[in-house]
């Protein structure tokens, strides 16, 4: 995909996807939301190291356990769980 190219695949697909092993699906995941991310993290620890820290160690999670997800709650709802249980 172009980077100039917005996907229309769901947030759910690309969890599932990217729980099936697809790399492509996680970067999309990750492109998506890794400003929300950090922004979280920022403002939680309110300190620029940890924040990227804190985005660096959340993606990993999630990379971990994107299997879990099932779709029950909003994406987007559940990766801010991941956020700030991490």
């Amino acid at each position: 995909m172009v980077d100039n190219e917005k996907s229309t695949r769901s947030d759910a697909e690309l969890a599932r996807l990217a729980a099936e092993g697809d790399a492509a699906a996680f970067d999309e995941i990750y492109s998506r939301y890794r400003t929300l991310v950090y922004s979280i993290a920022l403002r939680m620890t309110r300190n620029l190291a940890d924040a990227e820290d804190l985005t660096q160690d959340s993606f990993v999670t999630l990379l971990r356990q994107i299997g879990s997800f099932r779709g029950e709650a909003l994406f987007k709802t559940w990766l801010y769980r991941v956020v700030v249980n991490r």
